[in-house]
């Protein structure tokens, strides 16, 4: 018999993905207080996308996804006023590089599985800044405002189930390791090197038209051990719509 011949496809995925950000930056800059962190906004979205190239069952895929979002840090204790409190503004930038291969039908007609290997890099810079500042009440190296710079760097091991529910209809539940270099530094001084790790994981819908062109719509959460923030948690919903080319 024949062998199959290899299909060799290339697929655009726009994407957009609405995170809630409930936990971030545990750095306490003034001197005698403890601090709470929230978000500024319920909803921050990151914008980006794929590009994928298929070869059979294998894929080589770089994206990205950006989003700028901010904190509010609010001071209790060490004689402050009780309105004291500063505001964090960061711009992250997430790019990732993965080759992974699908195995077809490891349940026939019911779920296939990919597994692979990959790298990312999260590029962070951003500032705090004491809001109204009460008179004399400034972080610890006397000013009310620094800034910082974070890169996190590492590879990563992504890894899917592809649940068939329909000839048309899916089920893909998604997770990706990464344990990570990060570098940070800041005016503030804190200069470090440390190891991060973390995990990124999806359950979504996807449904593919007859011409190929898949929309998907899911959840995503994300956790981080590490960055400028310490700890860093990230949830929401993501939408996304595929469009193959063949050659």
């Amino acid at each position: 018999a024949a062998a199959e011949e290899t299909v060799y496809r290339l697929i655009v995925t726009p994407q957009v993905w609405f995170a809630n950000i409930p936990q971030d930056f545990n750095q306490n800059p003034v001197s005698g207080a403890t601090n709470t962190v929230r978000p500024e906004r319920t909803l921050y979205p990151q914008w980006g996308g794929n590009i994928a190239l298929q070869a059979g069952t294998w894929t080589f895929a770089v994206g990205s996804l950006a989003t700028e979002y901010a904190l509010i840090r609010d001071f209790t204790g060490g004689g402050l006023p009780g309105n004291t409190q500063d505001r964090i503004e960061m711009s992250r930038w997430d790019t990732d590089f993965a080759v992974t291969y699908t195995f077809l039908d490891v349940v026939q007609d019911v779920m296939d599985f990919t597994i692979g290997l990959g790298a990312k890099y999260i590029r962070v810079t951003g500032s705090y800044q004491i809001t109204n500042p009460p008179a004399g009440v400034t972080y610890i190296t006397g000013r009310i405002r620094e800034t910082f710079t974070d890169n996190i760097y590492g590879p990563t091991i992504p890894m899917s189930f592809n649940f068939h529910l329909t000839k048309s209809l899916f089920l893909p539940i998604s997770a990706t390791g990464i344990i990570a270099q990060d570098e940070y530094s800041s005016t503030f001084g804190t200069n470090r090197t440390r190891t991060a790790y973390g995990g990124t994981g999806d359950v979504a819908l996807r449904y593919i038209f007859s011409n190929g062109v898949a929309v998907t719509g899911g959840y995503r959460g994300q956790a981080l051990q590490g960055g400028p923030y310490g700890q860093f948690a990230a949830h929401g919903p993501f939408f996304s719509m595929s469009v193959p080319f063949n050659f």
